[in-house]
């Protein structure tokens, strides 16, 4: 068993999450104590990762496994209503994929296994969730706003970070969670990490923070005030956080997104959907048979 790296409060800070989750099952409904729960903890929970059986992504599986433990507890009925289908098919592949991957590759079946488990963890877990809680337009609007609220939580951090360096997360736990070069902008200056593995993660749940809160205020979802203060102006702060941050990656895809979904809403055809849809995979396919090595573009973005 390998331990994290870090303080006290790495441990403890797992340890009381699921408390946390709890409490939340227990004052709000699932949907609303899911998605804080889950905004929360990746947030704010450090990157570390434990060496241990189904703990090995740390973060997101406390997190996954604590809401699935009080759903489990608070909402049984509603875990046993998923019923697999075949959109869900693309996501068993992808949780699968490494064991054929490891195979091929002479590392054997026990390491592929492994690779599945991880990959299971990272990403099958939150999809399983979601697939149950946030599968109709009334819940996806409640996760919406509540990831657009952690943005907004988000603010003072980032700021802190982008004028005193990225540290909150080594003053918190005791260690960088990331090379801290790499935080580094060229003209001087930093890019936040806050609590988040890296300044790109960081920067990519800022700027979908902005796309979500341009949209709700485009669509009128979105409260005219949010604490008292006038929510055009917090949505105002965020986007200039955006630009402070100086991720040119995150923010190329921002405006492209916001440029698909206006221009998809205006034509009421959902091609430009599929194209961009379309695109991750024509990026594997030139990467992967060596058409397009994709150094220029990793410069950009980083």
């Amino acid at each position: 068993m390998g331990g994290a790296p870090g303080n006290i409060l790495v441990p403890i800070a797992f340890l009381a999450f699921p408390l946390l989750v709890v409490a939340l099952f227990k004052k709000l409904d699932p949907r609303h104590a899911i998605a804080i729960a889950f905004v929360f903890g990746w947030m704010f929970l450090p990157v570390a990762n434990y060496d241990i059986f189904l703990l090995h992504n740390t973060k997101t599986a406390i997190i996954c496994l604590s809401i699935l433990g009080s759903a489990y507890q608070f909402d049984k009925e509603k875990l046993s209503t998923f019923q697999f289908n075949a959109a869900d098919i693309p996501m068993l592949l992808w949780c699968t994929a490494p064991f054929f991957s490891s195979v091929a590759n002479g590392l054997g079946a026990y390491d592929g296994l492994a690779s599945v488990l991880s990959q299971t963890e990272r990403w099958g877990m939150p999809y399983y969730i979601a697939r149950i809680y946030f599968s109709d337009e009334a819940s996806i609007k409640i996760l919406a706003y509540i990831i657009f609220i952690g943005t907004l939580v988000y603010i003072p951090f980032c700021w802190y970070e982008l004028i005193m360096s990225p540290q909150l997360h080594r003053l918190t736990y005791g260690f960088h969670q990331s090379d801290f070069i790499q935080t580094l902008r060229q003209g001087g200056g930093f890019r936040p990490m806050v609590y988040m593995e890296h300044g790109l993660m960081t920067a990519m749940w800022m700027v979908l923070g902005v796309f979500l809160g341009i949209w709700m205020f485009l669509t009128g979802m979105l409260p005219k005030y949010i604490m008292q203060i006038p929510s055009i102006y917090l949505l105002i702060l965020l986007i200039v956080t955006n630009i402070m941050m100086r991720s040119m990656g995150a923010i190329s895809l921002l405006i492209i997104a916001l440029l698909v979904v206006y221009l998809s809403n205006k034509t009421k055809t959902s091609i430009l959907v599929l194209i961009l849809l379309f695109v991750p995979h024509l990026y594997m396919f030139t990467r992967t048979t060596g058409i397009w090595d994709g150094r220029n573009l990793s410069s950009a973005i980083s």
